[in-house]
């Protein structure tokens, strides 16, 4: 994590294609930690053809109990950006 700042102090971009296509939940993304162990259950999406919805944006926010994190973390809905330069 940290390689695409543009999406802030943990992000990471993966080029997928060179040009924008449509898949129906063909890709996913899991979260990991450092033994290797799941912290997340698989994320499918969706890509598009379209050139205005041909960045997908996936955040993982952790859950917390009583102030302190779980080993689980949940995709959460992000508004779409502004087109990156």
């Amino acid at each position: 994590t940290g390689e695409a700042l543009a999406y802030g102090p943990g992000g990471f971009e993966i080029q997928i294609a060179d040009h924008p296509f449509n898949s129906s939940e063909t890709y996913w993304v899991q979260v990991f930690n450092q033994e290797g162990l799941p912290l997340s259950e698989r994320i499918n999406f969706d890509t598009f053809e379209d050139c205005e919805q041909n960045l997908i944006l996936i955040n993982f926010i952790p859950l917390e109990t009583h102030g302190a994190a779980k080993s689980v973390t949940t995709p959460d809905a992000t508004a779409t950006l502004e087109a990156y330069p």
